[in-house]
C-alpha cells in the first residue's frame, strides 16, 4: 500500500490492519504476519509504504490519518 499527498508541508499517516487485527502504522512498524511500514515522511510529498511481507488470507483495513496541515 502507498500513499502520497499533494502539499509538502502536512503530516499525512498511512495505517493498515491485518487480518490478525494488528496495525501497522509509525507508531507500530511491524505485525508479526508482516506487514513492515518503510518510514514516517512528516516533511514532503511522501509516500509512505507498507508492505506485505507476505499474503495471509483474510481481511485488510487500510486508513489514512490527516496527522497535522501546513499554511
Amino acid at each position: 500500500m502507498t500513499l502520497a499527498w499533494d502539499t509538502d508541508a502536512n503530516d499525512v499517516d498511512l495505517h493498515v490492519v491485518d487480518p490478525d487485527g494488528e496495525e501497522c502504522s509509525y507508531s507500530h512498524r511491524a505485525t508479526g504476519t508482516g506487514l513492515t511500514l518503510y518510514e514516517d515522511i512528516t516533511r514532503g510529498f511522501g509516500p509512505e509504504v507498507i508492505r506485505a511481507r507476505r499474503r495471509v488470507g483474510g481481511t485488510y483495513s487500510v486508513g489514512v490519518n490527516y496527522f497535522s496541515a501546513g499554511p
